[in-house]
């Protein structure tokens, strides 16, 4: 008898189609991951409605430091220690970027579309969609965006707070000040808070702010996210403290406990076989359903040279990726036992070793951080796409996935992240009719050469 593979997890449908509200007053903590290949940065954010002003003091987790303040007059460097009561205020420069309202959700008109875990924590999976500026891939046959592309916010269903939020463009569309600015955004602290310091704050800027000399501030100004991701080191001339790193790595452990940065980490690997089941999400929709995770599984036998990927689409069908040594089919079953292909692209099934030919880096590590990485270490590493895309992993010490990302998304590439579940290493020998590929699904042979 043939063992049976667990089933992934299914999306539950939502209890409510009205965004929720943000407090008028916030504390939070992000982790920040960048559209390329720089570095992690940790973000101490307070929010406060009632001056329209957000104050995000950020450590970079290999280097820099700034503190900044965003106002409706634009932002400023505040000269801070580790984000205490500034001693100096520089600006405003001005930005693009904008405080966003409490209800800022309900005007982006997101929608929820399922609900279930990420990282162990249960969501609500909320989708916005924006036009794809990011360009096409080299991906036949598709040669135009045809699709909007989705934004993806991850709010708890305890008590509706934001715990995840995933970005497509990297022309930050939603104005959000500086973490609008990377891919991910993941928010292991979140709460209300009945009161915070920036009224004084934006009253000191107002005050005794000493103004940035035309030649600095263009320096200073936001035009793409690596401007953002310069500010940790560009700002360094108004802070005095930005050059201690114990210090800030200190704070980084206060604000996110069990992370530090990478230190010649090994990188994670298949085994030979492997069984895993997770969530796709889709950031465009090519179909007639609205953009919603799909349960997935991975069958990977590396010894065969076949790996399934199978899709359970919410019309009940199934789209099955099989990947050979060379190419990938796509097969599309019906539920009534029918069947239609789309045409194979030219990628084969990973190497064991696939991280080390993407040439990965481990960017930083979280042990038993009660939120990002409960009871084990975790692993994030980047790994070399086609410029100027990057993937993102997560990967327990023990070889487990987590979650897999590239970045930024092309404008017709469908999948792009991937959160798993069940990992079962050299599982139980898998039926070897799963990588079984219609004939009708496999090309053509050519025609014969005509003799001369």
């Amino acid at each position: 008898m043939s063992y049976t593979f667990p089933k992934p997890p299914e999306v539950l449908p939502c209890a409510s189609s009205a965004p929720p509200q943000l407090p008028a007053q916030f504390h939070a903590v992000a982790l920040l991951t960048p559209f390329d290949d720089s570095q992690l940065v940790v973000a101490d954010i307070l929010y406060d409605w009632s001056v329209q002003a957000m104050r995000i003091t950020t450590y970079g987790l290999e280097s820099g430091y700034a503190d900044l303040l965003y106002t409706p007059s634009g932002y400023y460097i505040l000269d801070s220690d580790n984000g205490g009561p500034p001693s100096h205020y520089f600006g405003p420069i001005t930005t693009d970027e904008q405080v966003p309202e409490p209800t800022w959700l309900a005007k982006a008109k997101v929608t929820c579309n399922g609900i279930q875990d990420v990282l162990n924590v249960s969501t609500e999976w909320w989708c916005g969609l924006t036009e794809n500026k990011n360009g096409l891939a080299p991906i036949s046959p598709v040669q135009k965006c045809q699709f909007k592309s989705a934004n993806w916010f991850w709010l708890r269903t305890d008590n509706k707070y934001p715990w995840r939020m995933m970005f497509i463009n990297t022309t930050n569309d939603y104005k959000l000040p500086f973490i609008g600015c990377f891919s991910f955004v993941h928010f292991p602290a979140f709460e209300a808070v009945a009161s915070t310091n920036l009224p004084d704050i934006v009253q000191g800027c107002a005050a005794s702010s000493q103004k940035i000399d035309p030649k600095t501030a263009a320096k200073l100004a936001i035009r793409e996210p690596q401007d953002s991701y310069n500010l940790l080191n560009l700002s360094s001339q108004f802070a005095g403290t930005a050059a201690d790193r114990p210090h800030l790595l200190d704070k980084i452990q206060e604000l996110i406990p069990g992370l530090v940065p990478p230190d010649n980490n090994p990188l994670p690997s298949w085994p030979s076989t492997l069984f895993m089941t997770a969530l796709t999400t889709p950031t465009f929709e090519p179909h007639d359903f609205p953009n919603q995770p799909y349960p997935t599984q991975i069958y990977y036998d590396w010894p065969k040279k076949r790996q399934l990927t199978r899709f359970f689409m919410p019309d009940d069908s199934i789209e099955d990726a099989i990947l050979t040594g060379s190419k990938s089919y796509l097969v599309i079953r019906q539920s009534d036992g029918s069947h239609k292909c789309s045409p194979p692209l030219p990628v084969g099934l990973p190497y064991p070793d696939w991280t080390t030919r993407d040439g990965g880096r481990c960017k930083g590590v979280i042990t038993n951080n009660p939120q990002l990485s409960p009871n084990k270490t975790t692993g994030i590493y980047v790994l070399n796409s086609q410029p100027p895309r990057v993937f993102w992993i997560w990967y327990t010490t023990n070889n487990e996935a987590i979650m897999f990302a590239e970045v930024p998304q092309s404008c017709n590439v469908e999948l792009i992240l991937t959160d798993y579940f069940e990992y079962m290493a050299d599982p139980p020998a898998f039926d070897p009719t799963l990588f079984d590929i219609p004939q009708d699904c496999l090309e053509p042979s050519p025609p014969p050469s005509k003799g001369g």
